[in-house]
């Protein structure tokens, strides 16, 4: 139905990270890039930046790969971000 491009992580919905985020202590969000289609938007048609704005946190895209994660999660702690979720 969605082709073969999309996968598990390709369902999940800005407004399904949003509601995870009520939640959740404050934080930047990382988001890996293969939650996001060809366009960067994901399956809810929001982007990243909304995300940001509606959640009023800074969205990171990373890679989809533990060293793209864990070089961010460096960055953020080097930048003094309290958390990133």
């Amino acid at each position: 139905f969605f082709g073969p491009l999309v996968t598990v992580a390709g369902l999940i919905t800005a407004g399904d990270i949003l509601k995870a985020l009520e939640k959740a202590p404050p934080g930047d969000v990382v988001v890996p890039g293969i939650m996001l289609n060809q366009e960067g938007r994901f399956i809810d048609d929001l982007a990243p930046q909304d995300l940001a704005r509606l959640s009023t946190r800074r969205v990171r895209v990373v890679d989809p790969y533990p060293s793209s994660l864990i070089q961010e999660l460096s960055l953020l702690s080097r930048s003094g971000s309290s958390s990133a979720i």
